[in-house]
Order: structure tokens, then C-alpha cells, then sequence
């Protein structure tokens, strides 16, 4: 399986999971998606908005500053 491949896994295991309300969970598949693909600006957009929800907006605030470099 290619790095790719593997972002796109973890990015779609963090939306479900995210769907259920497992926000911790969904914030470790997205960082797996990130690991990755780290430059995927849309595993950074999903991944802070999960964060946001956990209320850790530090870690928000940089992944939607990553989301949108």
C-alpha cells in the first residue's frame, strides 16, 4: 500500500469515527493520516475542527494554519 493510499485510509477511518462523536479517536486517525501525507490540507482541516471540538484550540489554531498554507 502507498503513502498515499495509507493517508487516504486513516483520513476516511478519522471521518467516520468523527460521524460517531469519537473525537479522540477520530484525532488519531487523522494524525496517522497526517504522518502520512503531511502537507494534506484537507486531514489538517478535518483534524482541527475534531480538535476544536475537544476544545484544544492551540492545537486547532495550527492545523487550520496548516490547512491553509
Amino acid at each position: 500500500m502507498s503513502r498515499a493510499q495509507l493517508a487516504v485510509l486513516h483520513f476516511n477511518h478519522g471521518a467516520a469515527l468523527a460521524d460517531a462523536g469519537r473525537l479522540v479517536e477520530a484525532a488519531a486517525a487523522y494524525a496517522e493520516a497526517l504522518r502520512a501525507r503531511p502537507d494534506w490540507a484537507l486531514a489538517h482541516h478535518h483534524l482541527a475542527t475534531v480538535r476544536w471540538g475537544l476544545d484544544d484550540r492551540a492545537a486547532a489554531a495550527t492545523h487550520f494554519a496548516a490547512a491553509l498554507a
